[in-house]
């Protein structure tokens, strides 16, 4: 019996109807956005093609994409995918954004994008919607962060523009970001739909229409019950049957074959999928092994390059798979048509073999000049998937390559980079590499973005005492007195000390270390004495080093504005600013001194300015800043907002920094609660208020935080009233 065509969509009117709703308010310039929940194989997927069919049908534009596990290690990937922002876009704007995220150097300055280029792509957006688009996301719960946040903005423009956003994901993992986000989607106006199994008479509907039949018998009723009326489950096992012709129609009913034979009806998904995918040749098979190293969606191109063949001796195979249904086209991509098939040909190859073959797609793809974020993909794997301490399953070209292009993921994936970092130190430790102190400096400096400040320290700690070299000291010690600033100043006031101290300490990081000491002592011990700030800036200005200048400012700015000489303190800011202007070495610094401006201005009466200024701030902390950095900026901006009177402004600052809360200061918490609790009281938004009241007051030093208590008093006082 031949395979039937596919089943058309059976069971999900209501949902279908929802969603043709959107697609055609939407060519009226009526936005709106829905989220589709449901567990693997339910019909999420399918559910979103019908949706994806009727917008094409009305002349609407469509992107899409489908997350996977890796991808949520690399910073607006999905979105990048979904708007066809790859490297073969033709389009400037496209352009413009790959550059933005992809040096053109190995040695460009380590500045994260990630902020800037989340501006273009919703600017990009904004240009699509000259007309109706609609936006599609599938299996979300693998998105990246930054993606997420991204549509979350996104979801607030749909009101405004012919947009409608289209996301799919699984309720497990359970990932609070992504709940936290539906959420308020959903309480903006968002649809929710929540796909459950389907009932038996639409399951009978499926398995009549795959059949070619009009009724279903008793016995073939019975084997399918066992999918549980999960849709992707009723079509493996009944192709299973189907191909094994142990079913037959007779008087328009399909049933199970009479005989021994149904014994071996697959009894569980994979291994209906894996008898699917033993009618495939040998040599696809192969193929589909190494393509299932690569992402959820991948290029030809990848494939070609890994399995090291050329496109014309792996096209017939692609097509064979194409043909049975197992993989399929996305656009430009190309993808499994079910994550479980990929799941079961990884599951498939020998845990060895499965390390080979990601060591080899590593090796080809770095040949190859491929992003760096893809061949971190292939080490991330088999730093995953290798036993404990088998870290010299790292080739050995990894440490010059993390040294290298590599570098790039210290700020756009710190998470990333500190694990491969870690392993490939344990490999350059045990092999002698050269590169071995260049990889621990690199992991000391990335490893506090991970929340790893005191493993940073102990590491810096311990190359500043072993190296010989000098320059290698000085940085080792500006690691280590930064990492130990946040948790213990007097140490890191002890170690520049002890540094400073040292004859052969080199240029640069002499004049640099003197300008941090002197930002330690303002800030761990109240030292405002000028003379040796202003000693530290003149030695940093006349070094011309832009590192020690922006520290040496923002210590002598912080002690003349404690001094009560606003102004004197306000042009060594504008100085410093004038100097270190956008470089990126300096980035941390810069939004610190821009952070200054704004109080100094606030202090000096000069709020017009101050609030022109804002703009410019939030662009270089979003822009350069570290998470901690952005947290504590876009919580100063959002409180300069509410003064300025725009709550709008403000309530959707503090939405943006509420994932980084754990990462910043607990001073600096209460500001945010109280403000988000003030604006919700005076919108009558009694519930919204009280969480925000008690979230404040279970901090642990909110009692003390008199200098943003006024927020949450007033408050309080409003909802009292």
């Amino acid at each position: 019996m031949a395979l039937p065509p596919a089943d058309r969509l059976v069971g999900r009117d209501d949902e279908l109807s929802c969603l043709r709703d959107l697609v055609r308010a939407v060519r009226d310039g009526h936005g709106g956005s829905a989220w589709i929940q449901g567990e693997a194989g339910i019909g999420k997927s399918a559910l979103l093609a019908a949706a994806v069919a009727e917008a094409r049908r009305w002349g609407c534009r469509v992107f899409r994409a489908a997350a996977d596990e890796l991808s949520q290690r690399f910073p607006l990937q999905v979105l990048l995918d979904c708007l066809e922002v790859t490297g073969g876009t033709t389009d400037p704007a496209r352009q413009a954004i790959l550059a933005l995220l992809r040096p053109a150097t190995p040695d460009a300055p380590a500045v994260d994008p990630t902020p800037a280029a989340t501006d273009d792509l919703l600017s990009l957006v904004d240009r699509l919607c000259a007309q109706p688009v609609v936006l599609v996301l599938d299996d979300l719960q693998w998105a990246d962060e930054a993606s997420l946040l991204v549509w979350q903005r996104l979801g607030r423009r749909v009101w405004q523009l012919p947009l409608v956003l289209l996301a799919a994901y699984r309720p497990v993992p359970r990932l609070p970001h992504l709940v936290r986000i539906r959420q308020q989607a959903a309480d903006s106006g968002a649809t929710v739909l929540t796909l459950r199994p389907l009932a038996p008479e639409p399951v009978d509907r499926m398995v009549a229409s795959l059949a070619g039949a009009s009724a279903v018998g008793p016995g073939l009723r019975g084997t399918v019950a066992r999918a549980a009326g999960n849709p992707l489950y009723v079509r493996e096992v009944v192709d299973a049957l189907l191909r094994e012709r142990l079913v037959r129609v007779e008087g328009g009913t399909v049933d199970l074959v009479r005989g021994d034979r149904h014994e071996r009806v697959p009894p569980s998904l994979v291994a209906a999928i894996s008898d699917r995918l033993g009618f495939l040749s040998a040599g696809t098979l192969a193929v589909l092994r190494t393509a299932a190293l690569l992402d959820g969606e991948f290029p030809f191109a990848d494939l070609t390059v890994v399995a090291g063949r050329p496109a014309v001796e792996l096209a017939p195979l692609i097509d064979e798979a194409l043909r049975a249904g197992v993989m399929v086209e996305s656009g430009s991509q190309l993808t499994f048509r079910h994550g479980l098939i990929r799941q079961v040909l990884n599951d498939g190859t020998p845990a060895a073999l499965r390390l080979a073959l990601h060591r080899q797609a590593a090796g080809a793809l770095r040949e190859a000049g491929a992003p760096p974020e893809r061949v971190a993909q292939q080490l991330l794997a088999i730093v995953q998937d290798a036993p404990d301490g088998a870290a010299g399953e790292l080739d050995d070209w990894v440490p010059d390559w993390l040294a290298g292009p590599g570098r790039a993921l210290s700020q756009r994936s710190p998470q990333v980079a500190t694990s491969l970092l870690a392993h490939a130190v344990n490999l350059a430790t045990a092999t002698g590499h050269p590169r071995r102190e260049r990889l621990q400096l690199d992991l000391a400096a990335v490893q506090p973005e991970s929340g790893l400040r005191e493993e940073a320290s102990r590491l810096a700690d311990h190359i500043r005492l072993t190296t010989t070299d000098p320059a290698t000291a000085g940085e080792a010690t500006w690691i280590m007195a930064h990492a130990q600033h946040g948790l213990r100043p007097e140490r890191a006031a002890a170690v520049l000390d002890q540094a400073l101290a040292a004859a052969d300490l080199a240029e640069p990081w002499r004049t640099r270390l003197v300008a941090l000491r002197q930002e330690v002592a303002l800030s761990a011990s109240g030292d405002t004495d000028l003379e040796p700030k202003r000693a530290a800036l003149a030695a940093a200005e006349q070094l011309g080093d832009r590192v020690a200048v922006a520290a040496a400012a923002n210590a002598l700015a912080g002690s003349l504005y404690a001094a009560g000489d606003s102004p004197a303190a306000m042009t060594v800011v504008d100085r410093a600013l004038a100097l270190i202007v956008d470089d990126p070495q300096t980035a941390d610094s810069r939004v610190t001194l821009l952070a200054n401006r704004l109080g100094l201005l606030d202090s000096l009466d000069r709020l017009p300015e101050a609030t022109a200024a804002i703009p410019q701030f939030m662009a270089a902390a979003l822009r350069y800043g570290k998470p901690q950095a952005q947290a504590i900026a876009t919580s100063i901006g959002a409180e300069m907002f509410f003064q300025a009177g725009r709550w709008d402004d403000t309530v959707a600052a503090i939405e943006t920094i509420t994932e980084d809360m754990l990462t910043m200061p607990a001073l600096h918490r209460p500001a945010v609660y109280g403000l988000a609790a003030l604006i919700a009281a005076h919108r009558d938004e009694d519930a919204l208020a009280r969480e925000h009241v008690a979230a404040a007051e279970a901090e642990p030093l909110f009692g003390t935080a008199t200098a943003y208590g006024h927020y949450m008093l007033t408050a309080r006082a409003v909802l009292a009233e």
